[in-house]
C-alpha cells in the first residue's frame, strides 16, 4: 500500500473467490480416502486455487480525499493511481450470486483507461462513498 494519508475507504476481496476450491478439497478429502486431501489439493492448485489466492492477497483498491489507487496482479500487474479530476465514471457490475452474497466488480473509467476490480466485497458501498468523496473534492476546488 502506498504511503498516502487520509485513506477514506479501502475495498476488500470477498471470500467467495476461493469457495469452489475449498468445496473441491472437502469433497476429495471425504471421497478420496487416505490420500484424498493431497490429491485434491494438487488438482485444486492446478485448476487455479493458487492464482485466486494470490489475486486475493495482492489486489488493492482504496481512495484518499484526493485520489484513487488500485493494483491488480502479482507478476503481470495493472496499476491505477489517478486524481479525482481524471476519473470519468465508476460503476458496479454483479450477477445474482454477487447480489446475494455481497460482491461484485468495480469498474473505474479514467483518462488513462478502464480498470476492473473483481470480487470486491460490498461494491455499491465503496462506489457510493467514492462518488460522494469525489463530489466533495470537486465542490472544494
Amino acid at each position: 500500500m502506498r504511503e498516502d494519508k487520509n485513506i477514506v475507504c479501502k475495498a476488500e476481496i470477498h471470500w467467495v473467490i476461493i469457495i469452489p476450491y475449498i468445496i473441491l478439497i472437502a469433497i476429495g478429502t471425504y471421497l478420496g480416502g487416505k490420500y484424498g486431501f493431497l490429491i485434491t489439493l494438487i488438482i485444486s492448485l492446478f485448476l487455479g486455487f493458487a492464482k485466486k489466492l494470490i489475486a486475493m492477497l495482492t489486489t488493492e483498491l482504496y481512495f484518499t480525499n484526493k485520489l484513487i489507487y488500485g493494483k491488480v496482479g502479482f507478476i503481470n500487474t495493472k496499476d491505477l493511481a489517478s486524481p479525482f479530476d481524471k476519473i470519468d465514471h465508476v460503476s458496479v457490475e454483479s450477477g445474482l450470486g454477487g447480489k446475494l452474497l455481497g460482491y461484485g466488480t468495480i469498474v473505474v473509467h479514467s483518462i488513462s483507461g478502464k480498470y476492473n476490480f473483481q470480487f470486491i466485497s460490498h461494491p455499491e458501498h465503496f462506489r457510493d462513498v467514492l462518488l460522494d468523496t469525489i463530489e466533495r473534492y470537486k465542490a472544494s476546488r
